[in-house]
């Protein structure tokens, strides 16, 4: 049997399943983030509004935990803005 890793209290997922949500979570991440940034025709997005687009298809975790999610993913850049809400953006986009 693998090793566990708590989710939650009273929950534990083996690291397969850990490694098979992470990546379902990025995927489901992304193509939210692909869905806002086409809605509001611009390049940075607000993380909240990607995560509630996210929660539709399945994600269910945090802001912080989509921001961490997306940084270890390489390729975008997740930043506070000037009110300290967090931002997200393609890291080749300008």
């Amino acid at each position: 049997m693998g090793r566990k890793i708590k989710a939650s209290a009273g929950n534990s997922l083996s690291v397969r399943e850990a490694v098979a949500l992470n990546h379902a979570y990025a995927t489901i991440l992304k193509a939210a983030l692909e869905q806002r940034l086409g809605q509001i025709g611009g390049t940075v997005a607000m993380l909240g509004s990607v995560v509630e687009i996210a929660a539709d298809a399945g994600y269910q975790g945090t802001i912080d935990q989509a921001g961490d999610i997306l940084r270890r993913e390489g390729g975008f850049i997740v930043e506070p803005d000037p009110s300290g809400r967090l931002t997200v953006r393609r890291a080749d986009s300008r």
